[in-house]
C-alpha cells in the first residue's frame, strides 16, 4: 500500500548521551527516515534553531547528564508546538515521565529497550501527524489571510461612507485617497515594535473593535471640525501658529518666520491642523527635538512637522481606526487625528503628504485662497486600485 506521506520529507530529532545509542539509531532508521541525532539537551536546542522547519519529530531519551528529556519537552512545546514529541526511558516509573505524560507534552512514551521495527511505525506515525498539523495550519493560514482581507475591504467601504455623511467637507474623497495611498507606501518602510498577527481565537474579537473603532472615528472627526466649515476668515498663519505651540506646551524647535502671508479660510481649521501636528510631534519623538516649521510656498503657506530619526511604530491598533490594544474605543484611535489632518487639509484646498525616511516628516501645502484651488478630479474606482495593492502588501494584519 501507498504511504500517506512522503517520509523523508520532514526529519527525525533523536535525543541520547549515549554515543553508541545515536550511532545505532542513525544506522537503522536513516534508511528509511531523515535523522538528526544529537548527545545533550543543549546540542539538541541547536539542531532546532539549525533545521525547525524541517524537524517533524523529537524523540529524546529522559535520563541524561545535565538537562532532561523532559526540559526539552518543555522547551519545545514553546518554541516549536507543532513538533510531535515522543519521549523513551529505562525508568518506567520516574515522576517526571508520568508528569510528562498527564500534562499532554508528548505524543507517545516508548520504554526502553525498545524494537526497531514498533518504533519505525511509532516515528511514521508521528510524521503523518505532524504532515497534517503543517497542512491543517497551512489552510488555517489562507483562511485568515481571506477573512483579513474581507475586513480591510469592509473598513475601507465603511470610511468611505462615513466621509460622504460629511457632506459640508470639500474634497473629502481625495483626502481619503491620499491617506490610504501614503499609508500604502510607507508601510513596508515602517519598523514596528512586536509586530501582532491575527490570532484565530482573537480574529473576531479584532474585528468587532475595528467595527467599533469606525463608527467611533467618524464621531470623532466631527467633534474634531466643529461643525464649523465656512471658508470666509483671513487668517495670520504666525500668530496662529505662536498660539498653539504656545496652548499645548510642547517642546519643539520653531521655524516659522512673522512674515508670512496671510491666507484665507477657516482660522479654526487651521488652528486644529497645527494642534494635530504638534501632537503627532509629541507622540512620534524620540530623544531629539522635533521641528515645527511654516514658510511661504506659491503665495499659500507650507506647514511642516519633523520628527528626528529613529521612529518606531507601534504595532497595537490599526495604522486607520482603531485604539491601541487594551484602550477602549472611547479613547482616541491610533492616526485618528492623521486622517483629520488629511481632510482638514484638503477642506482648506490643499494637500497633505507624510514620508519616511532618516525620521517621519508631516508636511500641509495650503493655498492662499481655497476656493480658488484647483478641484481635484477623483475617479469612480480608485478604491479598487487601494485595495488592490493592500493586498499586493501581503500580511498586512494591523493596518
Amino acid at each position: 500500500m501507498k504511504s500517506p506521506i512522503d517520509y523523508q520529507r520532514f526529519a527525525v530529532l533523536f535525543v541520547d548521551d549515549e554515543e553508541q545509542a545515536l550511532r545505532g539509531f542513525k544506522r537503522y532508521f536513516s534508511r528509511e527516515l531523515r535523522v538528526h541525532t544529537a548527545p545533550s539537551v543543549d546540542a539538541a536546542v541547536e539542531v532546532l534553531d539549525a533545521h525547525g522547519d524541517e524537524i517533524g519529530v523529537l524523540l529524546t531519551d529522559q535520563r541524561m547528564p545535565g538537562k532532561p528529556g523532559v526540559e526539552l519537552l518543555d522547551l519545545m512545546r514553546e518554541r516549536h508546538p507543532e513538533i510531535v514529541r515522543i519521549l523513551t526511558t529505562g525508568y518506567t516509573n520516574l515522576p517526571e515521565t508520568i508528569e510528562a505524560v498527564n500534562r499532554g507534552e508528548i505524543f507517545r512514551y516508548v520504554p526502553k529497550p525498545w524494537k526497531p521495527e514498533l518504533l519505525l511505525a511509532e516515528l511514521k506515525h508521528a510524521l503523518e501527524l505532524f504532515a497534517l498539523r503543517r497542512e491543517r495550519g497551512l489552510l488555517l493560514e489562507e483562511k485568515l489571510s481571506v477573512r483579513q482581507r474581507q475586513a480591510q475591504s469592509n473598513r475601507m467601504r465603511e470610511l468611505v461612507a462615513m466621509v460622504g455623511s460629511l457632506h459640508r467637507l470639500r474634497r473629502a474623497q481625495g483626502a481619503l485617497r491620499a491617506f490610504f495611498t501614503q499609508l500604502i507606501d510607507l508601510a513596508p518602510a515602517m519598523p514596528v515594535k512586536d509586530s501582532r498577527g491575527w490570532e484565530p481565537e482573537k480574529m473576531w474579537e479584532q474585528v468587532h473593535r475595528e467595527a467599533n473603532g469606525m463608527f467611533w472615528l467618524g464621531r470623532h472627526i466631527a467633534q474634531q471640525l466643529d461643525g464649523d466649515y465656512a471658508l470666509n476668515d483671513e487668517i495670520e498663519p504666525f500668530s496662529v501658529l505662536e498660539s498653539a505651540v504656545d496652548q499645548i506646551d510642547i517642546e519643539v524647535e520653531r521655524r516659522f518666520p512673522q512674515t508670512l502671508p496671510s491666507i484665507r479660510g477657516n482660522e479654526g481649521m487651521f488652528s486644529r491642523l497645527a494642534g494635530i501636528l504638534l501632537r503627532e510631534a509629541e507622540r512620534m519623538r524620540g530623544d531629539r527635538l522635533p521641528v515645527f516649521g511654516a514658510e511661504e510656498k506659491g503665495g499659500g503657506i507650507r506647514l511642516m512637522v519633523n520628527i528626528p530619526g529613529p521612529v518606531t511604530f507601534p504595532a497595537e491598533g490599526s495604522l486607520l481606526t482603531s485604539a491601541p490594544s487594551g484602550v477602549e474605543v472611547t479613547d482616541r484611535p491610533f492616526h485618528g487625528d492623521l486622517f483629520t489632518a488629511y481632510l482638514i487639509t484638503y477642506h482648506l484646498g490643499g494637500a497633505f503628504k507624510t514620508s519616511y525616511g532618516d525620521g517621519l516628516t508631516y508636511q500641509a501645502d495650503l493655498p492662499a485662497d481655497p476656493l480658488s484651488a484647483e478641484e481635484e478630479v477623483t475617479e469612480p474606482d480608485w478604491m479598487d486600485g487601494i485595495l488592490a495593492r493592500l493586498e499586493g502588501l501581503g500580511e498586512m494584519a494591523d493596518f
